[in-house]
C-alpha cells in the first residue's frame, strides 16, 4: 500500500512544494520507506516546463528495493512522470515485450513498466494490465494528466474539479485538507441505507470516488474527462462440462495466487478456519516455504475462536504461524484506530481482527498480505444470498415498464427519495449490516447520525499514528 497524490492547476498557475507535503503528510501511513515530491518549472525538475503540475508520493517498498525505484519516476526522455500504488502481476512478461520494441529500463520496479508501457500504448496500456493499481502520469508532451484504476477498484483514487485546478489523492482524508470540504449529506444517507458508499460518492462535498475500470484525462485549459475502459462481462457463450470448469478453476487460481508471490520481501497471509483463507494458504504453500500465516482470537466465547483450526492447518503447510488473543475491553480501542485508519466508513465487524492482524504482520516487517476476502461473494457462500435471490426474482417479476414508472416516481419525489435513502433505525439493523454492537449504543436514528458524524469530523482532523 504505497499513497499517490496531485495537484493539477489551470492556466499555468503555479503548484508550491508547500501544497503538495501537506497533501502527502496527510497519507504519509500509506508508505513510511520513502517520499517524494516534484513540481514543474523548479530546480529539480526543469524538465517539466508546465508550472501548474505537482505530484506526490508515499512508497512502500514491495519490488526492487532500490531507491531508484522511488516516485515520483519520470522515463529516460524526462518527458513522462508517474505517481502510482499497487501491483502489476503481470509486469514482467510486459516488460519483455517492451524490451523486444527497443525500451530500456533502468530498475527492475513494475513502475517503470507501467510508465513505459503508456509511452509506448498510450492510454490502451490499461487493457495489458493485471493487477490492483492506481496511478497518475503527467504527459509533457501533450500537456495533459492521465489517471487510472484498476479493472474492480481494488486501489482507490479520490478526486475533485473545479475551474481552476483539478486535485487527487489515495485517500479522501488528504483531499478534504486541501479543500476544506464539508460532509455530504447524500453519502451519508447513501451510507446508512447501503452500509458502503456506492457509485462515485465519498464522505466529502465535491470530492468524487474514480469507479473501478475507469480513467481520467484532464488538460491544462481544464478539459476533463472519465471514461470506461473495463467491464465485467455479463455473459458468455461458452460451451464446457462440469470438469473442465473445475479443472480451469483450479488452474486460474493457483496462476493467480502464484502471481500475488512476487514480492522482494517477507509476504503472509491471513488464516481463519474458514475455506477461503484455508485454500488460499494452500495453494501458496505450493510456491513458497516462508509464508507467514496471522490469526486472532478472543478471550471469551470460544464459539467465535478458530485458533485451533488455523494452527492445525498452519502445521499442515508448514508456515511460519503468528497468534494473538483480543481482549475484550480493548476491542473498543481497536475499533476506533481501525476507524481511523480507513478512508471511508465501512460495515463489516470484521475491521477490528484485521486491523489486529495487520498490525501483526506490520510488526514482523511482513508487508505484503493475502486475504480471503471475497471468497464467498464469488461462489455464493453467504446464507443471506438466498434472501437476495427471492427479492431479486419478486422484483423482477414487476413488468419492466411498471418498474421504470415507480424509479422515476420514487427518485422524482424527494420526500420518497430521502425516505428511502434514510431508513429508521430498526430497519438498518434487520438488514445484518451493523453489527450488535450498535444495538447497544443507539436508541434510534438520529444518535447514530450524531454519532457518524462526529467520528468523520474525528477522522478529518487526526493522523494516522505510525
Amino acid at each position: 500500500m504505497c499513497g499517490i497524490v496531485g495537484v493539477f492547476n489551470f492556466q499555468n498557475k503555479p503548484v508550491t512544494l508547500s501544497q503538495m507535503s501537506k497533501l502527502t503528510n496527510a497519507i504519509a501511513h500509506r508508505g513510511m520507506d520513502s517520499e517524494g515530491i516534484l513540481i514543474g518549472n523548479n530546480e529539480e525538475s526543469s524538465y517539466f516546463k508546465y508550472p501548474g503540475i505537482g505530484l506526490g508520493h508515499r512508497r512502500l517498498s514491495i519490488i526492487d528495493l532500490n531507491q531508484n525505484s522511488s516516485q515520483p519516476m519520470e522515463n529516460f526522455e524526462k518527458n513522462l512522470c508517474i505517481v502510482y500504488n499497487g501491483e502489476l502481476y503481470n509486469y514482467q512478461s510486459i516488460k519483455i515485450e517492451l524490451l523486444a520494441q527497443g525500451y530500456q529500463f533502468k530498475t527492475e520496479s513494475d513502475t517503470e513498466v507501467l510508465l513505459v508501457a503508456y509511452q509506448h500504448w498510450g492510454t490502451d496500456c490499461l487493457k495489458k494490465f493485471n493487477g490492483m493499481f492506481s496511478f497518475a502520469i503527467w504527459d509533457e508532451n501533450k500537456q495533459h494528466l492521465f489517471c487510472a484504476r484498476d479493472h474492480i477498484g481494488i486501489n482507490p483514487v479520490y478526486y475533485s474539479i473545479n475551474n481552476t485546478a483539478f486535485t487527487f489523492a489515495s485517500e479522501s482524508r488528504a483531499m478534504k485538507f486541501h479543500d476544506n470540504s464539508d460532509l455530504s449529506t447524500d453519502a451519508l444517507k447513501a451510507y446508512l441505507f447501503s452500509m458502503y458508499l456506492p457509485g462515485d460518492l465519498s464522505m466529502y462535498q465535491g470530492i468524487k470516488k474514480l469507479s473501478p475500470g475507469h480513467f481520467i484525462l484532464v488538460d491544462t485549459n481544464g478539459n476533463f474527462k472519465v471514461e470506461k475502459y473495463w467491464s465485467l462481462p455479463t455473459s458468455h457463450n461458452i460451451s464446457i462440462s462440469a470438469n473442465d470448469a473445475i479443472d480451469l478453476m483450479d488452474k486460474q487460481f493457483n496462476e493467480s495466487v502464484k502471481m500475488q508471490l512476487i514480492s522482494d520481501v517477507p509476504v503472509g497471509a491471513f488464516l481463519s478456519g474458514g475455506f477461503d483463507s484455508g485454500m488460499l494458504v494452500a495453494t501458496a504453500s505450493k510456491y513458497t516455504n516462508t509464508l507467514h500465516t496471522y490469526t486472532v482470537g478472543f478471550n471469551d466465547g470460544k464459539q467465535f475462536s478458530e485458533l485451533e483450526i488455523a494452527k492445525t492447518m498452519s502445521k499442515r503447510y508448514g508456515t511460519i504461524h503468528h497468534e494473538r488473543i483480543i481482549k475484550s475491553e480493548d476491542v473498543i480501542g481497536i475499533l476506533d484506530k481501525s476507524i481511523l485508519s480507513m478512508s471511508e466508513p465501512v460495515a463489516d465487524s470484521a475491521m477490528v481482527p484485521t486491523y489486529c492482524l495487520s498490525q501483526m504482520a506490520a510488526e514482523d516487517g511482513v508487508k505484503v498480505l493475502l486475504s480471503g476476502t471475497g471468497g464467498d461473494e464469488i461462489f455464493g457462500g453467504y446464507s443471506r444470498y438466498v434472501g437476495y435471490n427471492y427479492k431479486r426474482a419478486l422484483f423482477l417479476s414487476i413488468p419492466k415498464l411498471l418498474r421504470k414508472i415507480l424509479g422515476n416516481s420514487i427518485f422524482k419525489n424527494k420526500v420518497i427519495g430521502e425516505r428511502l435513502l434514510s431508513p429508521p433505525l430498526d430497519m438498518l439493523m434487520s438488514t445484518g449490516g451493523a453489527p450488535d454492537l450498535l444495538k447497544s449504543m443507539f436508541s434510534n436514528e438520529k444518535d447514530l447520525i450524531v454519532y457518524i458524524k462526529e467520528m468523520m469530523n474525528s477522522i478529518l482532523n487526526s493522523k494516522i499514528s505510525n
